[in-house]
């Protein structure tokens, strides 16, 4: 009888802390949006909620082809969603239920500005119960300046390397022909987000990719569009933003910049997600390297580059600087940058190491505001 008590006990401890961490979500941590740090609320989510895309707490670049959210449970209507900056709806024609009833859409005025918006929503089922919740997103339109501009190309490739979309976030016009291969013995997908519904784009889903498979899409739309690999969903990202070349002009990041990794920012000095053909190619390079071990779950690391490293590499000027953000200690990590950090004696996430003509001239595990980082940057990279 004891054991029986305990096991129902133990019940709802489980089902309780489920319901805490479902339901009971915190906030994420402020972001930079247009050059403000910018705090998000808490959301709400509703019953028989599952996911939305954009996710709570995204900055993108440009603005969503729609917003989407998926429930567990059929939808009818009245459902609706409403996606609000300053008092002003900015979705674009009315609320459509998926032919599964597990999703419900709204395409979002593609004039819509830079900001933050509120996405409140109104779930509806069969017996004309309904349930309300909301999330929140950032428009900056300015990190379009960290893409590979590929405008000028009528079919691009994305390679599946190294667990990576390479390269990860790239800007090409209407009509432009984008061809994923798989250059990995690792299985991988091209499936658009949220994960696991992939509803946001549903032309953008692809059956498992072995070693040299490939899938291919025309993107004719404006917007951006968040996708991931679903074998390796959490670390495993891409986006791609469709835009009118009138309307957004050439960025810095050119295809001839020749970096395949994902650029986190700066224009004329690129910060780029570490993958070692890259860095490789900067040792070979005349450049200043700049090496910045980052840790996932490390708060510091956090603050530290949303508010000093990429707001520094944004305003560098010199192209004789490149830069590389390396997980370290984390669950990100891979091989290559464990030995990186092997290398330099890294002992510390947050820390800092200067490469120039092949040698360490700099290594410091302190946290820096974003004027240090201009000062030993532009001091390091003017010295032969």
């Amino acid at each position: 009888m004891q054991k029986i008590i305990l096991m129902v006990v133990g019940l709802a401890v489980l089902i309780g802390v489920g319901y805490f961490l479902f339901f009971k979500e915190v906030a994420p941590p402020p972001q930079e949006v247009g050059g403000v740090m910018t705090t998000f609320e808490k959301p709400k989510k509703s019953a028989h909620y599952e996911t939305n895309t954009p996710e709570h707490g995204s900055v993108l670049a440009a603005v969503p082809i729609n917003v989407v959210i998926d429930f567990n449970f059929d939808l009818a209507f009245p459902s609706e969603i409403k996606i609000l900056k300053d008092g002003k709806d900015y979705g674009s024609g009315g609320t459509v239920i998926d032919d599964n009833k597990l999703a419900m859409r709204r395409p979002m005025d593609q004039s819509a500005p830079d900001g933050l918006y509120r996405v409140e929503y109104n779930a509806c089922w069969p017996d004309s119960s309904c349930h309300t919740g909301h999330f929140q997103f950032a428009i900056d339109q300015g990190k379009i300046s960290s893409y590979l501009d590929l405008r000028d190309e009528k079919e691009v490739t994305v390679k599946l390397s190294e667990i990576k979309f390479q390269p990860a976030n790239i800007l090409i016009s209407r009509g432009t022909k984008v061809n994923w291969i798989n250059d990995d013995k690792a299985p991988h997908y091209v499936n658009t987000d949220s994960h696991p519904a992939h509803t946001y784009f549903t032309k953008q889903n692809s059956r498992e990719l072995k070693k040299g498979d490939s899938f291919s899409l025309v993107f004719d739309e404006e917007g951006i569009y968040p996708y991931h690999c679903s074998a390796h969903a959490k670390t495993m990202h891409g986006s791609i933003v469709v835009g009118d070349g009138e309307v957004m002009p050439k960025t810095a990041i050119s295809f001839e910049s020749k970096f395949a990794g994902q650029v986190i920012a700066g224009k004329s000095a690129p910060l780029l997600d570490f993958n070692k053909s890259d860095y490789d190619q900067a040792l070979r390079s005349d450049k200043l390297v700049v090496l910045y071990f980052y840790a996932t779950w490390c708060p510091i690391c956090k603050y530290e580059t949303i508010s000093a490293l990429y707001p520094a590499f944004n305003e560098l000027k010199s192209d004789k600087i490149v830069g590389f953000r390396v997980n370290y200690n984390d669950s990100d990590t891979d091989q290559d940058e464990t030995n990186l950090a092997r290398e330099f004696g890294v002992a510390y996430q947050h820390t800092k190491v200067f490469v120039k003509n092949g040698q360490r001239i700099l290594k410091s595990p302190e946290s820096w505001n974003k004027e240090r980082y201009l000062s030993e940057i532009n001091k390091f990279s003017a010295k032969q």
